[in-house]
């Protein structure tokens, strides 16, 4: 990526990175180069404010995407901050430039270096694809070549395999999108894989296949032309064209793809010199020792090997050959809202994995955004304890993302929460912030239960953790996982950072239970502060849904 120098409306701080340079610049948001205080570089993604009201549920998918996803085939997820102003995702920052720049640069790809690309790249889709995931933009501009080999970058348009049907509309790069884009059928898998096909042939001709001029002209040659491969030699050529055929029951799946490269020619017991790095898997052949093509496919059968950059990688069985679309009610869960919770004999089989989850949960509350909840938590040792009932609305269905009508028993305290403000209602509707400042002094009580309540009971917080865990534990409709503080959302890292600003040495334990609809009804969050080897001091924070349904949202009150 390349650096560009800052601009005068261009933040200097994002959450603890210190902005150096500008990276690029796209449809959600601008990208920077951002520096954090021990050195660490990150490439810090502020989306547009467009995106604050109504899209959460898209920037949740690109993370949860991201976080499924193998880290040699994309990049590591290094902080949230969904509920700051404007929203942003920072992630490890890859030293090097995209595809598109050194074709732009340095000309076409030829030999084995153009075959160690088509490897490598269609790995990363094979990856990409057995995590549950379509890119959806799969593109010159989003391979960045590391010195450690190709990485997969942008899910600003990614979609989860079980989170939709159907497109909605045209989203990608005209000159690399497949056909099924422009006639509005389901993108799945194999869209990733003519998107592949053209990026192998861009690499090796210079040119996009079906053209590069306007978009009318693309979508017509990418719909009715055959594809102009050029120089694009054989085997190579063999190998691209079935990926950019019009009907998409025709093109091979990623993996297909990988093993016909491996082995072009078509002899399965064909012996390949396959590298492995010291200390390998178990069952990968030592480094150098040439491998039976029957145990490729063997291995491949039980999880994709991965050959490129010097090294045989493997990654652990899916539970798909490919991703499927969902199994749904009749009536489809598009449909929660104008419906009743479907009758048991109705109910879809419970979300399998962490992206199904994350998935299904904000498609079902974006469906129904408005519930009733109760309330009840606090820091152990401490006094800061409350219990609180009252009126959430999710992100699209109030002005300034998830508020909350809050009434704080005992007290009779009622704060209206928006965004990171609070309104002391029966205070002459003081607004205050919603977050202590570490050193601010004591607050009041009511704020105090507000900050604990916007924190840990909003289905935002939910969906930011489900993301940064790296799998769930399923018994029944309850999932649970574990993760450091350091990687859950910004609310909250400002609700436990003045209590123990080394979050790195904190944790984090949750669960969700959810009910037939894929709504929630209980959320239960622990956070664990180590107390030397005396174990730990655990504060408990737990919410109850009910009521989920289409609602008025919760406006300013002043």
């Amino acid at each position: 990526m390349g650096r560009e120098a800052l601009r005068v409306e261009d933040p200097r701080r994002v959450g603890r990175f210190q902005i150096v340079a500008r990276l690029g610049e796209g449809g959600q948001g601008v990208v920077y180069l951002g520096v954090a205080d021990g050195g660490e570089q990150a490439a810090v993604k502020v989306f547009h404010s467009s995106v604050r009201v109504g899209q959460e549920s898209g920037i949740v998918r690109e993370l949860t995407a991201a976080r499924q996803v193998a880290e040699f085939c994309t990049v590591r997820i290094l902080e949230i901050g969904l509920e700051a102003r404007p929203p942003y995702i920072a992630s490890e920052y890859v030293e090097g430039p995209t595809l598109q720049h050194v074709i732009e640069n340095d000309g076409p790809r030829h030999g084995a270096g153009l075959h160690r690309l088509a490897i490598t790249t269609i790995t990363a889709l094979a990856a990409i694809h057995r995590a549950g995931v379509v890119h959806r933009d799969f593109k010159p501009g989003n391979v960045l070549i590391g010195a450690d080999g190709p990485r997969v970058i942008d899910f600003g348009i990614a979609r989860l395999t079980g989170a939709s049907v159907t497109t909605g509309g045209a989203a990608g790069s005209p000159a690399y999108m497949a056909p099924e884009h422009f006639k509005g059928e389901r993108i799945g898998p194999k869209a990733d894989v003519f998107a592949w096909g053209s990026t192998i042939a861009y690499a090796a001709t210079g040119a996009p296949p079906f053209g590069g001029d306007t978009l009318a002209a693309i979508a017509y040659r990418i719909l009715h032309d055959e594809p102009d491969l050029g120089a694009l030699p054989a085997p190579l050529r063999n190998v691209v064209a079935p990926c950019l055929a019009k009907d998409p029951a025709l093109r091979p799946t990623a993996k297909d793809v990988l093993l016909r490269l491996l082995d072009d020619k078509g002899d399965t017991t064909a012996e390949v010199a396959v590298p492995v790095p010291a200390g390998g898997p178990d069952g990968v052949t030592a480094p150098g020792k040439p491998v039976s093509r029957r145990t490729l496919l063997a291995s491949v059968a039980g999880g994709v090997v991965v050959a490129g950059g010097g090294a045989v990688l493997a990654y652990a069985t899916a539970r798909r050959e490919e991703p499927k679309p969902p199994v749904t009610s009749p009536a489809g869960r598009s449909q929660a809202s104008a419906t009743p919770s479907p009758s048991p004999s109705r109910v879809a089989p419970p979300p399998a994995n962490a992206i199904e989850l994350a998935a299904a949960m904000d498609t079902a509350v974006t469906a129904r955004p408005v519930a009733d909840f109760s309330f009840m938590g606090g820091f152990a040792e401490s006094s800061a304890f409350a219990r609180a009932s009252g009126r959430l609305a999710y992100g699209p269905a109030g002005p300034d993302g998830p508020g909350f009508d809050i009434r704080v028993r005992g007290s009779g305290e009622r704060v209206v929460v928006l965004g990171l403000t609070g309104y002391a209602m029966n205070h002459g509707k003081k607004a205050f912030d919603l977050y202590a400042e570490p050193g601010g002094g004591e607050r009041p009580a009511y704020a105090e239960a507000a900050s604990m309540v916007a924190a840990t009971a909003s289905v935002l917080t939910i969906l930011e953790l489900i993301a940064a865990s790296r799998g769930v534990r399923r018994k029944g409709r309850t999932y649970s996982a574990s993760i450091s503080t350091s990687s859950a959302g910004v609310g909250l890292h400002q609700l436990f950072g003045p209590w123990n600003a080394n979050l790195d040495a904190t944790y984090l334990s949750y669960s969700i239970t959810i009910d037939g609809s894929e709504l929630p009804t209980r959320f239960e969050l622990t956070w664990k502060v180590p107390v030397g080897g005396a174990g730990f001091y655990e504060s408990s924070f737990v919410t109850s849904y009910g009521n989920w349904r289409s609602g008025p949202p919760i406006t300013d009150p002043t």
